[in-house]
């Protein structure tokens, strides 16, 4: 670990916690330079855990082993900055900072596509009534899970999903070695067909009765029923009692043991699901490697950071998939917007929204909370029908402005008692959130 022991606040490489403004940490000329302040040992944890980049640390000395230790030995080469209490209590807000800081560089800013997820829906001509586009070209059908067969007859999903990919090419292709197997249909009708041989058997046995047929063990077979081939595959005394049949299981060294040899394609679709550390509770991957989102939440005008971060909070907990911010709100990575978000800005996927165009491109129905004569209740079923839907939420004070929402699909209230007639914005969101979601 590099400790660095200061007397004083002084040090260039201090400005980012002791002189430096939110505005000029961000560097709006230079983002790639850009900056921001995480405070506590817990969000400082969970901001690394999702890939943030540590520039420095700062710590009473007292906490070095207790709290900074495990934070900054794997990456030996980023300074840990240490003082005792009379020299970073000079720190505006360290008294709240909970004993480390951590300066960190910025994230590359994403793109709304690829934080919601799917494709243009003016790009793609295939979509039905229900449908959205998904990011690789496909359509995503309403909430339907894509059947593992799907995924492998669609090209795109193995060339642009590593994981599946990687795993197919590595079995010499799942669906190379089916096919290499002679394929288990072509097998069954090479071998003399199954139903030819028990025909075969049905002439020789004497104790037939109407509708019925005899089994390879010599029992019956009641009604016209057809046999499935696991069933039969499965019955030992079915390959005793049929020399043909057993032979040709043997030397086949079995299609069920080949099956099986193929680690299934239902483990391995699995497996490649569980191992994608982008899908979040109530997604489902696309074709085209991205995420189908289908509950975002929309901050229009909110400047309060400890607003920011509370809605942050409960958006990650109640099942929202992502978040947009219009250039007017408060900036997530805000040293108290990160705080009170108790690390779920790092978490949820966000971006910015230059213009409610880009929600409608891609597919979303939009539904404004506010009190107007066309609002409905927050639980009225129109509001459910929706497979991608957008939460749109206003400005502490005013809230959204008439052009939003003249835009919006939907306006809706949430039914208050005693004469209140709005709520905390981070209060109404978390009502929002936890019905529209369900």
């Amino acid at each position: 670990m590099n400790l660095v022991h200061i007397t004083s606040l002084e040090l260039p490489a201090l400005a980012p916690y002791a002189r430096l403004t939110e505005a000029q940490l961000r560097n709006r000329l230079h983002p790639e330079e850009g900056l921001f302040i995480c405070e506590s040992e817990k969000v400082i944890r969970v901001a690394l855990a999702a890939g943030m980049q540590p520039v420095s640390f700062l710590c009473e000395a007292k906490y070095i082993d207790t709290q900074v230790r495990a934070l900054a030995e794997p990456f030996p080469g980023v300074p840990v900055y240490t003082a005792g209490r009379e020299v970073l209590a000079a720190l505006t807000g360290y008294e709240l900072s909970r004993g480390v800081l951590c300066a960190m560089r910025r994230p590359p800013e994403r793109g709304v596509g690829e934080v919601l997820g799917g494709t243009l829906l003016n790009s793609s001509p295939k979509l039905g009534e229900g449908d959205r586009p998904e990011a690789g070209g496909g359509v995503c059908r309403r909430n339907e899970a894509m059947p593992g067969g799907t995924l492998l007859s669609q090209p795109q999903a193995a060339a642009s999903s590593p994981n599946l990919g990687e795993q197919q090419d590595g079995n010499t292709s799942l669906r190379e070695q089916l096919d290499g197997n002679t394929s288990l249909r072509e097998q069954q009708d090479g071998n003399t067909s199954f139903r030819e041989q028990l025909g075969d058997n049905f002439k020789s046995s004497p104790k037939l009765g109407e509708g019925d047929r005899p089994e390879a063990g010599g029992g019956v077979c009641r009604k016209n029923e057809a046999m499935p081939v696991d069933t039969l595959l499965s019955q030992p005394q079915a390959a005793a009692s049929s020399p043909n049949l057993g032979e040709q299981q043997d030397g086949n060294t079995s299609l069920r043991e080949q099956q099986d040899g193929n680690t299934s394609l239902r483990e391995q679709l699995d497996d490649n699901f569980n191992s994608s550390p982008k899908l979040g509770e109530g997604d489902r991957p696309e074709a085209g490697g991205g995420v189908c989102r289908k509950r975002v939440a929309v901050l229009d005008g909110v400047v309060n950071s400890e607003n920011t971060g509370a809605i942050f909070r409960a958006a990650a907990a109640l099942g929202i998939d992502a978040l947009l911010l219009t250039r007017t709100c408060c900036d997530p990575l805000n040293r108290r917007a990160c705080r009170v978000s108790m690390g779920t800005v790092f978490q949820l996927p966000w971006t910015w929204l230059d213009h409610y165009g880009q929600l409608t491109d891609l597919g979303f129905s939009t539904v404004a909370l506010a009190l107007t004569d066309r609002s409905v209740p927050i639980d009225h079923p129109s509001l459910k029908q929706h497979d991608r839907l957008a939460i749109i939420l206003g400005t502490e004070g005013d809230g959204l402005s008439d052009s939003v929402l003249q835009r919006c699909d939907h306006v809706a209230r949430i039914p208050m008692q005693r004469g209140v007639d709005s709520l905390n914005v981070a209060a109404a969101a978390a009502v929002a959130f936890y019905e529209l979601t369900r």
